[in-house]
């Protein structure tokens, strides 16, 4: 009798370019870039770096069979190596998988999203969107370094982005599973999500609000400025907003919730100065516990107790 045909193995799937990797704490921020790769074969060979741009540098070789990938990542400076298997997902923008070292790393759960691409949706009050739309942009993690953004990418909620030297689009979930995204530049902040109960159409209904809370330089020389009015109360940091959606931004003294606008939040000597440049927002002033309408060209100042 004549032996069954060996059956052949699946093609290999694309996985060229870059792709930052995530394990959850155990590792920091790495970038791993597959340069060549044989589609008959499989093989792939790259290099990669912690912390992009600089840091600590490797190469790296393994292979593609279908959607699953193995590669090795063996460190220039020594001779540690850290091996990953995974599967890549059917739309070729994410590895799900593994990675061990032989020492901490052991079946450590990774995911791994190509840089530049779409990243997938946001989840209610765990995960934000961050996509660059000009300039450049940044985000620091609780634990982790500073990293560039590249294109569109997800990041959990507690981050700070930096936005001082470009625009950020910053996409989250709403109460009712819907996608919502705003504009944010110059300046820098950490977003959350909070349920409110508010009143809408005449029902108190429960909300989810994304919150972004100002990570920006503290006033100084406050001792000469007149009750934070003026050019003299312009010493802090500032933040620019515009969308629509459940967003709100808050500073220290105030917070302002949108209504579909174009709005600054700035921390003052006197506290925290509100401006819309188009549309409506509403202001919480935490020191007199009151709200405040705000239209298109009106400004209004949290002062300090």
């Amino acid at each position: 009798m004549c032996a069954a045909p060996a059956a052949a193995s699946a093609a290999p799937v694309d996985v060229r370019g870059t792709w930052d990797l995530d394990c959850g704490g155990p590792c920091g921020p790495q970038r791993h870039t597959f340069v060549t790769e044989d589609f008959t074969t499989g093989a792939i060979t790259g290099n990669g770096t912690t912390e992009p741009p600089s840091g600590t540098t490797w190469t790296e070789s393994g292979t593609v069979t279908g959607s699953d990938i193995q590669f090795t990542a063996t460190y220039d400076s020594s001779s540690y190596a850290v091996t990953v298997n995974g599967t890549v997902s059917p739309d070729l923008q994410t590895i799900t998988g593994t990675a061990s070292d032989g020492g901490a790393l052991n079946n450590t759960p990774i995911t791994m999203h190509k840089v530049g691409s779409a990243a997938p949706d946001p989840q209610a009050k765990k995960t934000a969107n961050v996509e660059v739309k000009s300039g450049e942009a940044s985000v620091k993690c609780p634990g982790q370094s500073e990293t560039p953004l590249q294109g569109e990418e997800q990041i959990k909620l507690g981050c700070r982005v930096n936005t001082t030297a470009g625009v950020v689009g910053l996409t989250t979930q709403n109460e009712k599973g819907a996608l919502q995204t705003a504009d944010f530049y110059e300046g820098a902040f950490v977003p959350k999500q909070v349920t409110e109960t508010q009143t809408v159409k005449g029902k108190k209904v429960k909300v989810l609000i994304t919150e972004l809370k100002l990570d920006v330089a503290k006033p100084t020389g406050c001792k000469t400025a007149k009750k934070g009015i003026g050019p003299a109360s312009v010493v802090g940091g500032h933040l620019w907003g515009k969308g629509k959606g459940r967003f709100r931004t808050r500073g220290r003294r105030g917070a302002a919730a949108v209504r579909g606008t174009n709005w600054l939040t700035e921390e003052r000597c006197g506290g925290t100065f509100f401006q819309v440049k188009e549309g409506v927002v509403t202001v919480t002033d935490f020191t007199l516990n009151k709200t405040v309408i705000l239209k298109k060209g009106k400004s209004y100042l949290a002062r300090n107790p």
